[in-house]
């Protein structure tokens, strides 16, 4: 759990602090939009151990567990496109007390452990995107095949074949990238620009095909009738989590320039 009330895109602004008594660390602080915060048997909780160095120096990872002392449930709350099931957590730590032995890693390494989960994470969530997409643009082949409209198939128009052939090849991008990411990950790199790219790029993919079904299905794609409005707030959820696109660009970027600092040349 990374995120907080002032940290967000910003990391760095986290404020829940760790101190070690004996064979304990004492966590306060707060974290929030933790999905399943309330609901999971184990937790990771990311917190300041050295408040006297700079943030990437001196956080801490622990494997916390909610049954610990201090552990405080204080909110849960629905969001657009959340699964059914889930909710979201605001989680609070009251002089928390966690031994020693769960900290993953080691004191004060905790960015790493970090970075090199989010790559992980990011790659996952894409190509969970790109597995949502799928039924999405499959939804609107069909229904553009058996919609009749001026005596034709609407897929008979260019307006509608069009878009499903953007649609279609835009998937077929956003599931290399995501392959190209994990098997970069499966060899031991660390994919950060990679895993960027293709949660960015799932993500806006996924939100372009949903809002294309939504309209080739007209008004019966704003109803539950079919799942097209669903998969619209979906999508629209999923350009934050994992880092927002933005940060993901941001990542780009800057592992684009560090290359080209680094090597004198870029990997693409």
């Amino acid at each position: 759990m990374i995120t907080e009330p002032e940290a967000g895109s910003d990391v760095m602004m986290m404020k829940t602090i760790a101190r070690r008594e004996g064979d304990e660390y004492v966590i306060n602080g707060e974290k929030r939009n933790i999905t399943t915060g309330s609901q999971a048997d184990v937790l990771l909780v990311w917190a300041i151990t050295n408040p006297h160095v700079d943030p990437a120096q001196g956080m801490t990872c622990f494997i916390v567990e909610p049954d610990f002392a201090g552990f405080e449930v204080e909110k849960e709350y629905k969001i657009l496109g959340g699964l059914p099931g889930l909710v979201n957590s605001h989680l609070r730590f009251n002089n928390m007390r966690v031994p020693a032995e769960n900290v993953l890693g080691r004191e004060n390494e905790g960015f790493k452990v970090m970075v090199d989960e989010l790559a992980i994470e990011r790659s996952l969530y894409a190509a969970m995107l790109v597995g949502e997409a799928k039924p999405t643009l499959e939804l609107a082949v069909r229904y553009s095949s058996e919609r009749v409209q001026f005596g034709v198939p609407i897929r008979s128009f260019e307006a509608i074949s069009f878009r499903i052939a953007d649609m279609a090849t835009k998937l077929q991008a956003a599931r290399l990238l995501v392959y190209h990411a994990v098997r970069l990950i499966d060899a031991g790199f660390d994919a950060v620009k990679e895993s960027a790219m293709a949660k960015v790029f799932a993500s806006e993919t996924f939100f372009e095909i949903a809002h294309n079904a939504v309209q080739i299905l007209g008004g019966r794609g704003l109803s539950d009738e079919y799942p097209a409005e669903w998969a619209f707030r979906r999508a629209r959820l999923s350009m934050i989590p994992t880092g927002t696109n933005e940060i993901m660009r941001f990542i780009v970027q800057r592992e684009i320039y560090k290359e080209l600092k680094e090597s004198g040349g870029l990997s693409f």
